[in-house]
């Protein structure tokens, strides 16, 4: 059984829905295609925030740019948004440090992605959206 470990970064309306389903259908993907998921961290503007779950059963990281050096992530899914700052800076280190990304932050890959997609070919990684 292969075991991949993901990191989450923005926890809003899409960030929740990505860690809730990936918690909920855990099992399902496991009989499914014999990948156990694993949330090795999350990290999220306001720890204090009130959400739809708990997420004191998951690993909370205050600075985002922190996930990347957990040990064995493979994948690390930006969901903060604003195209330059944190999130690119995030995508940016994740990609030079061999990390899957995947994004939903089109406007930072309308204004960078050919930059961060060269990273991420140069470093044999998937950068998606």
């Amino acid at each position: 059984m292969k075991k991949i470990n993901i990191c989450v970064a923005g926890l809003g309306n899409v960030g929740l829905s990505v860690v809730q389903s990936l918690i909920e259908t855990k099992e399902q993907i496991k009989k499914k295609s014999k990948i156990e998921i694993n949330i090795a961290g999350i990290s999220a503007k306001n720890k204090n925030k009130k959400r739809n779950f708990n997420i004191d059963q998951l690993e909370w990281y205050d600075n985002p740019i922190d996930l990347v050096s957990i040990k064995n992530c493979k994948v690390i899914i930006e969901l903060i948004g604003h195209e330059k700052g944190l999130s690119y800076d995030l995508v940016k280190h994740a990609l030079e440090n061999k990390i899957n990304v995947i994004t939903g932050n089109k406007a930072m890959l309308a204004l960078y992605g050919t930059e961060l997609f060269a990273i991420a070919e140069k470093n044999n990684v998937l950068l998606l959206y």
